[in-house]
């Protein structure tokens, strides 16, 4: 009986550890979003923007971006939407620094909208590790 108490008090020592272990496998996931983000945030724009494409096909990719970025954010896990709210914030900066404010002004408008969601996410995890 004794050994029975002593696993469960071990067990709950480590839970704490176990959730921010959690947190950061989380967090390395949501980078493996970085190309796909870059590529359609970024990359395509600029090229758009040199090529001088015509603005029917400019709008039909924003359109898509938008899909890709609520989808981005509503399918992510809650350990997550904090992480890849930051990741869309740096792609919003990068977007300013390479003159597509467009771009940088829906990334940042949909940070926007989306923050509360985040700051939910965050106190509710904070009550799991509790």
């Amino acid at each position: 009986m004794a050994q029975i108490v002593e696993f469960r008090k071990l067990e709950l020592k480590t839970w704490p550890q176990l959730l921010t272990d959690e947190e950061l496998a989380f967090t390395r996931r949501a980078s493996e979003f970085w190309l796909p983000l870059y590529e359609n945030c970024i990359h395509v724009p600029m090229a758009f923007a040199s090529e001088q494409v015509e603005a029917e096909r400019i709008d039909s990719h924003t359109a898509a971006v938008l899909d890709l970025i609520s989808d981005f954010i509503n399918a992510s896990p809650a350990g997550q939407v904090q992480i890849r709210l930051q990741l869309l914030t740096a792609f919003a900066a990068l977007a300013h620094s390479h003159n597509l404010h467009n771009m940088a002004n829906l990334l940042e408008s949909f940070v926007r909208s989306k923050a509360a969601i985040s700051d939910n996410v965050s106190a509710w995890l904070a009550v799991e590790k509790e």
